[in-house]
């Protein structure tokens, strides 16, 4: 970053921005639209405006340049507010409910409507997703609904929609870098948006999106959304080409991977040899092991556990008798889905070679007879 103290700032770059386009824009809003853009529907009452909006807008002409990096903008304001706040650090605007700053009103205006009134204009047609600002619509309904993503990582088969969004990939992926950090915990992130969601759900408790077919809350809807899809709908789409694991988002689909595929467990215990995948794992497995926390409990007897699954297991099991994963080889029946394949290895699969037995006495006589000559 160049010195802020000799850097050489035109002098009409320190107006009153906003004060200017609040004006103009009073007048424009009096005058009549006659002119019309070709390829959507923006309208305008000065012909200058329409080529600037095409220019921009479609053309993605960015004619102006930062002299202090490779930054560049399709209009000159928004070369003014990237000066201000990266390379001067001057964000004159500040939320009065919370510490969010800006460069321009305009991003205060919207970000107290968005996050703080909840005021979301632009609706989407395709589901029920709404936005504060139209391009945030478009980037929406690209990503969603169209899978457009230009920005692709070098590195892997990553995409993105924001090239914002690839660097913080490539930051947590492949460099590891995580500069934003919680100051109740050792939970570290690349994106400044995911440490204020990890404060208000696990810190604050602020989870306000409840599902209304059961008693889970997400601090975000799209959670909520992904809960309802994988639970109650039971919709995963990303599949493990490996095993036929399938999973709920990709990065999830990234954790067992790498958990299960490639043994990747970055995340060590201080107290045992004991690895995780996640943080999240390692703080689980920290409660239960070593400090013994166990949340869950349950009504009807006094099992507790460290894990809401594991409660949910132990209903299943010892009070509802929920047993959906049954053994294809005799009548085995089990809450967990990952006890039918142990139980195969265990009781019908032969460790000697590629012999199955329906029952378990079976296995024991090929052993004897094949094996040991017994």
């Amino acid at each position: 970053m160049p010195d802020q103290h000799n850097m050489k700032i035109p002098e009409d770059f320190l107006k009153n921005e906003d004060v200017c386009s609040s004006q103009e824009q009073k007048i424009e809003d009096t005058l009549p639209k006659n002119h019309k853009c070709n390829l959507c529907d923006y309208s305008t009452s000065r012909n200058s405006h329409l080529t600037d909006h095409v220019n921009r807008i479609h053309l993605k002409i960015k004619n102006y340049k930062c002299n202090y990096c490779d930054y560049q903008a399709t209009h000159r304001g928004h070369l003014n507010q990237h000066i201000k706040s990266i390379h001067l650090g001057l964000k004159q605007y500040k939320c009065n409910q919370c510490d969010y700053q800006a460069t321009a009103k305009s991003d205060l205006t919207r970000h107290v409507n968005g996050v703080h009134l909840g005021i979301k204009k632009h609706k989407c047609t395709h589901c029920d997703y709404q936005a504060t600002e139209r391009s945030c619509l478009k980037k929406h309904i690209n990503n969603v609904h169209l899978g457009i993503r230009i920005h692709k990582c070098n590195h892997c088969d990553h995409q993105a929609i924001e090239k914002g969004h690839l660097n913080q990939h490539i930051n947590s992926i492949h460099l590891g870098i995580k500069e934003n950090k919680c100051t109740q915990c050792d939970y570290q992130t690349t994106a400044k948006s995911d440490l204020t969601r990890h404060i208000k759900s696990v810190h604050l408790g602020i989870k306000n999106h409840k599902c209304t077919q059961c008693d889970y809350q997400a601090t975000e809807r799209s959670s909520l959304k992904r809960h309802i899809n994988s639970v109650h709908l039971g919709i995963r789409n990303h599949k493990c080409n490996d095993c036929g694991h399938q999973a709920t988002t990709k990065s999830n689909l990234m954790k067992h991977i790498n958990s299960v595929h490639l043994g990747i467990k970055n995340h060590e215990c201080s107290h045992c040899d004991y690895k995780a995948t996640t943080n999240s794992h390692l703080k689980k497995h920290v409660d239960s092991v070593h400090l013994g926390i166990k949340n869950h409990k349950c009504n009807h007897c006094d099992y507790q556990s460290a894990q809401k699954c594991d409660l949910k297991n132990h209903l299943n099991s010892r009070h509802f008798g929920t047993k959906k994963h049954k053994c294809s080889q005799c009548d085995y029946q089990t809450t967990e889905s990952s006890n039918p394949k142990k139980h195969i290895d265990r009781n019908h699969k032969c460790r000697y070679c590629d012999y199955q037995a329906t029952e378990k006495s079976y296995l024991k006589n090929h052993i004897n007879s094949v094996h040991f000559n017994i």
